[in-house]
């Protein structure tokens, strides 16, 4: 009896182990700004930062390449940070993005023309967030509302299907026109303007729609019911059922050489936005 105690004790310490060694394995970190590494630090021609490999290398590449564009032939410093969570000391996405562009000096110093791009992937169960973080030099062309408009309009629908580069090179794309002047999307105050009271309209629409159809629905099962009821003679013992329903520039005068490199010393203005998916 000894013996059996014995080994069973051993086996319920061995799966209290491997249980252990699961949850620390799946377990997704958390980061704070000092974990993020600054990839410019390393090398002048990378501006995405993906500590956890979470974007394919080829999307990188493509990103890369629009970003060092938008820095040497438009003169916006541009980062791009994936993360699958943040530490909780920062209360907010906003918050961490904030500090970070900060800390890293993303924009040339005294322009303050840098962007950073943060998605936190969630890890496969936590919120998901793209964030667009504006230097003070950027917040006359890429206005708040324009920020979310191209979140709303090229990254969030691709994000949601966890297309990761595919919706950070849009959106790095979607700031490469905007600057050229070739964009498809409003850039005025007045543009922006009309273009969220009709996206608001075709909502308020489409909610009107649901809920007419939905409606319809409640009236044909009651319908369904009655009729279920009458066909048995008004007696719920006798084959009545039960329904349930469910509803559920350059880049910066202080670049290093060919190799290494670092950010201008821009400032954050506490601009851009953000939209959970």
């Amino acid at each position: 009896m000894k013996a059996l105690h014995t080994t069973l004790f051993i086996r319920l310490l061995c799966l209290a182990v491997i249980g252990s060694l699961c949850g620390a394995l799946y377990a997704q970190k958390e980061y704070a700004i000092r974990d993020v590494p600054n990839v410019q630090l390393r090398d002048r021609t990378q501006f995405v930062s993906d500590p956890e490999g979470i974007v394919a290398d080829s999307a990188k590449q493509e990103i890369n390449s629009v970003i060092a564009h938008i820095r040497d032939s438009l003169g916006v410093q541009t980062a791009v940070v994936v993360l699958p969570a943040i530490d909780s000391e920062y209360s907010s996405s906003k918050e961490f993005a904030t500090k970070l562009l900060g800390t890293w000096g993303i924009g040339e110093k005294g322009k303050d023309n840098g962007l950073l791009i943060l998605l936190i992937t969630g890890g496969g169960t936590g919120s998901r967030r793209i964030e667009m973080e504006t230097g003070y030099g950027l917040e006359e062309v890429l206005p708040d509302a324009l920020c979310k408009i191209i979140q709303t309009e090229r990254m969030v629908p691709l994000l949601k299907e966890e297309k990761w580069g595919e919706g950070l090179l849009a959106g790095v794309q979607e700031v490469q026109k905007i600057l050229l002047g070739t964009t498809d999307l409003p850039t005025t105050p007045q543009a922006i303007a009309a273009f969220n009271e009709q996206k608001a309209s075709e909502e308020e629409e489409d909610n009107t729609i649901g809920a007419f159809l939905g409606f319809i629905f409640v009236v044909v099962i009651i319908v369904v019911v009655v009729r279920s009821f009458k066909g048995s003679g008004g007696s719920g013992s006798s084959g009545g059922s039960s329904y349930r329903s469910h509803r559920s520039s350059s880049g910066g005068s202080s670049w290093g050489g060919s190799s290494g490199g670092s950010w201008g010393g821009g400032r954050s203005g506490g601009g851009g936005a953000g939209t959970s998916f």
